[in-house]
């Protein structure tokens, strides 16, 4: 076993990560005796940047009397690692109907949470006296837990996206260099879409969930955007191209690659890292499950009673388009 086999997976649900999750003995039972410098910077900004947040903004809006909530309701990007997640986050949070900024690596227990969240998003922004449709976080790792109680707000949303396992493998290789096999890579890919998998069970609200796929979001970006956009009841659609900020790019805030600079959808090219026959059937047959089960729990499943079946033998343009096709019969309907 190596020091990242438990990450994600042996935290959840503890009293520690719960309490502090940048903590330095949070982070010691993650990697081991081997914490990332990177981790260990990171943690520092964030319970600063947190801190001043949620006490700042608070005192500022009750200075100038305001009693509105920042936010009228939540979204959560739910993913698992190297999935696009920092794109479409980027993407959502251009939007002038919602704010968002980064990855906050948080648990959220109560409502309270959310109000904190809503005065980090605010903070970050510099737009204390704001008030927003929705505040946004996104949360890739099992040990960011989403209680019941907050599961089960009405105006909280959760946008769900996976990536097929070649891709998100290679990236892991580049980025996530604690995870040294791709055994690692299929524990940690295994273990996460499971999370997802229950999340969603706790959820049972499909009118609040949606699902799609890296692939599809960038094979077939204008439908995706357009019916995500339908989704959330926004009053004009998202856009493939989005606005950086001053920690896009930056370690601990996503994607450190260059190509989230672009400031617009790329369409990479397919992986041609080969993975050991076991592994490569198992991951497969992981992301086709997941295709299935949460596709069969979101918003897209209530327009279409046939659920979406995928070639893993195809290409991801053929992947968007069967997807694209089963979920939304009539185009002009959503």
């Amino acid at each position: 076993m190596t020091d990242t086999e438990g990450r994600g997976e042996t935290l959840v649900g503890s009293k520690e990560a719960k309490r502090d999750p940048v903590s330095s003995s949070f982070s010691e039972r993650i990697w081991g005796a081997h914490t990332p410098q990177r981790v260990v910077a990171g943690r520092a900004k964030f319970k600063v940047s947190h801190g001043v947040a949620n006490r700042v903004v608070p005192t500022l809006r009750a200075a100038r009397r305001i009693d509105e909530r920042i936010a009228e309701g939540n979204l959560f990007v739910l993913a698992h690692p190297r999935s696009g997640s920092t794109m479409l986050s980027h993407i959502l949070q251009s939007h002038p109907e919602i704010t968002g900024f980064g990855e906050h690596h948080v648990s959220y227990e109560t409502k309270q949470d959310l109000d904190r969240l809503d005065a980090r998003n605010a903070f970050f922004a510099r737009q204390v006296s704001m008030s927003t449709r929705y505040s946004l976080d996104k949360i890739v790792w099992n040990q960011h837990e989403i209680s019941g109680e907050v599961l089960a707000e009405e105006a909280t949303r959760f946008l769900f996206l996976i990536r097929r396992p070649q891709e998100t493998f290679e990236s892991y290789r580049r980025v996530l260099p604690e995870f040294e096999t791709d055994a690692d890579r299929l524990r940690s890919y295994r273990n996460r879409l499971e999370g997802l998998r229950q999340t969603l069970e706790r959820i049972n609200a499909p009118e609040r969930c949606f699902f799609t796929t890296y692939e599809e979001l960038t094979g077939s970006t204008a439908p995706t955007l357009e019916r995500a956009s339908e989704w959330l009841q926004l009053k004009s659609p998202l856009s493939a191209d989005y606005k950086l900020t001053s920690k896009t790019g930056s370690q601990s805030w996503g994607d450190p690659s260059q190509n989230i600079k672009a400031g617009t959808v790329l369409r990479l090219e397919t992986s041609s890292v080969e993975l050991e026959d076991g592994i490569r059937e198992e991951a497969e047959g992981l992301y086709h499950q997941a295709i299935e089960e949460l596709g069969r729990g979101s918003y897209q499943a209530r327009k279409t009673s046939t659920p979406p079946i995928i070639d893993l033998t195809t290409e991801p343009d053929s992947v968007s388009s069967i997807q694209s096709s089963e979920r939304t019969p009539d185009p002009t309907t959503s």
